[in-house]
């Protein structure tokens, strides 16, 4: 059984920073196949924060609740689309086309949302617990609720990293290859921290665009509240708010990539230094 297309791009263990730096060149230095692959469905996103926009102007907040699974979808697409790029290359790769799937994608698809709610499953558990000893003992003060916390923390770090180290089954999923949780826990063996450290390291340099929307997000609102021609409820304000949303989800696209490639990369370490013998 094959478990991986192509040879893995390091010899020796990567570092945080040689797993940082290789993703963000190799997404840097392929914006326009990026912009390739991302063509159909980050016009689809917009579209959906749009309508997401004008809901919340007519007080339809419920309109996000039918959105959420629709851009999940498209994420979905996005995410297999630049792993197949990480893992084949940029020249073997063709876009994932959200609206016309080929047989196996739905595969991959369906396991990313089994990723995006496995951490809101898990904690229904925690929840249950505490709304049990609080029906037992009539009440629940806030000594309880910091006990509890504190319990939790190790649960969800825990949780984390086993999400984190399961995440491997996504980039062989792209390729068409189907790994077991078992065979995902042996191969993030020896690239797991620094795959975590990469994915804190971009997530710091992701606050950069985020200080940068909530600036230009109070401006916004000074400016409207000055000149009266938008209220906070208005439909001025929240297509204003969806304007200045763009680039912060265009950056956000890029950033989502070299994530997508750190996981692909490390992937592609794994396999090739912790083989899995077919059974």
């Amino acid at each position: 059984m094959i478990f991986l297309k192509g040879e893995g791009k390091y010899m020796s263990k990567p570092t945080v920073f040689t797993l940082a730096g290789d993703c963000k060149n190799f997404v840097f230095s392929n914006l326009g196949v990026l912009k390739e692959h991302a063509k159909m469905i980050f016009p689809a996103v917009l579209l959906l924060e749009l309508i997401n926009a004008l809901g919340n102007s007519y007080g339809m907040i419920w309109v996000q609740l039918v959105t959420v699974i629709p851009v999940l979808f498209l994420y979905a697409c996005f995410a297999m689309s630049w792993h197949r790029v990480s893992l084949m290359g940029v020249n073997s790769a063709r876009p994932v086309n959200p609206f016309q799937l080929e047989k196996g994608d739905l595969g991959f698809v369906g396991l990313f949302f089994g990723f995006m709610f496995l951490p809101s499953l898990a904690a229904i558990p925690v929840i249950a617990i505490m709304v049990l000893v609080a029906a037992v003992l009539g009440k629940f003060s806030e000594g309880m609720a910091v006990i509890f916390v504190l319990i939790t923390i190790p649960f969800v770090v825990w949780g984390i990293i086993a999400v984190i180290r399961l995440g491997f089954m996504l980039p062989a999923r792209s390729v068409g290859v189907k790994l077991t949780f078992r065979e995902a826990l042996r191969s993030s063996q020896g690239v797991l921290w620094p795959l975590v450290g990469t994915v804190m390291l971009f997530s710091l340099m992701y606050l950069i665009p985020l200080l940068i929307y909530g600036l230009v997000i109070a401006m916004v609102i000074g400016a409207a509240a000055l000149g009266g021609s938008a209220t906070p409820m208005g439909l001025g304000y929240h297509l204003a708010q969806f304007v200045i949303t763009v680039p912060v989800l265009a950056v956000n696209f890029i950033f989502t990539a070299m994530n997508i490639t750190a996981l692909s990369r490390a992937y592609q370490w794994g396999i090739k230094n912790n083989p899995i013998e077919a059974a």
